[in-house]
């Protein structure tokens, strides 16, 4: 994984800073260790909505993975405050026809299980490096 120094003289990781939204613990590490291994930094993961709320506003993110249910309540506050600010949102579900409102339509949706290599590629064309 590649540094950048930051002006304070400490080195971050320079992959995009990808937010992940997931309740299921074992998913939410499958994710990251997916998005780990191509670079990216995690933020998160957040396993509920307010959790998913708070990193929005307290962390510059470059592109984000919703789950679409966090705990029983729709990540599309999360997802719409993203979409304001021009962050590229991948959703994610288990759920075979999940509605998503019209605004969010035109984001990747990635039906669980899937192969983590999807994923990666669409990080990849989603998210600036």
């Amino acid at each position: 994984m590649a540094l950048a120094v930051t002006a304070e003289g400490t080195a971050r990781a320079k992959g995009p800073r990808v937010l992940v939204a997931e309740d299921i613990w074992l998913t939410a590490q499958e994710l990251e260790s997916t998005l780990t291994d191509i670079g990216a930094v995690v933020i998160g993961p957040a396993s509920n909505l307010l959790d998913a709320k708070r990193l929005v506003a307290t962390e510059a993110v470059d592109c984000a993975v919703l789950d679409i249910d966090l705990e029983g309540r729709a990540a599309y506050p999360v997802a719409a405050e993203l979409e304001r600010r021009s962050v590229p949102i991948i959703f994610v579900t288990g759920y075979e026809r999940p509605h998503l409102p019209p605004s969010l339509r035109r984001y990747p949706l990635l039906r669980k299980p899937f192969p983590p290599e999807r994923l990666q590629d669409l990080i990849r064309k989603s998210c600036p490096a």
